[in-house]
């Protein structure tokens, strides 16, 4: 056992500052879901019927112009907001506020980000 007073407040610094860093990040993460939910419920508010906003999937199956067979779908992430028309198609699958929808049926997307580099950018559009 180490009988060196410095180092033991040194540890219990290192161990209130590794607390305190997790509380602050805490703070940050529920207040940035607090933002997230309530721009989301702004968007919702002001949005007109009979589009719904819902979060959600945009799934493309692809077909072969030739053969006419569907080959594997093309499946998004997930966004924190997708707009769709339910006068037009329903979602291919829908529970709760989750939906599912063929790429032609959405009319826009909001994805919400706490940073967006090029890479991210260009990935999520």
């Amino acid at each position: 056992m180490i009988l060196i007073p410095e180092y033991w407040h040194a540890v219990a610094r290192g161990i209130d500052a590794e607390t305190t860093r997790q509380l602050f990040s805490f703070a940050i993460t529920r207040a940035w879901r607090r933002a997230r939910s309530d721009f989301a419920q702004l968007i919702a508010d002001h949005t007109p019927e009979p589009f719904k906003v819902q979060t959600g999937f945009v799934c493309y199956i692809r077909e072969n112009l030739d053969t006419g067979e569907q080959t594997s779908p093309w499946m998004s992430r997930q966004y924190d907001l997708l707009i769709h028309d339910p006068r037009d198609s329903r979602p291919f699958y829908a529970i709760d506020q989750l939906v599912l929808c063929h790429a032609d049926q959405f009319r826009c997307v909001v994805e919400v980000k706490s940073y967006l580099g090029k890479r991210a950018f260009t990935r999520d559009i």
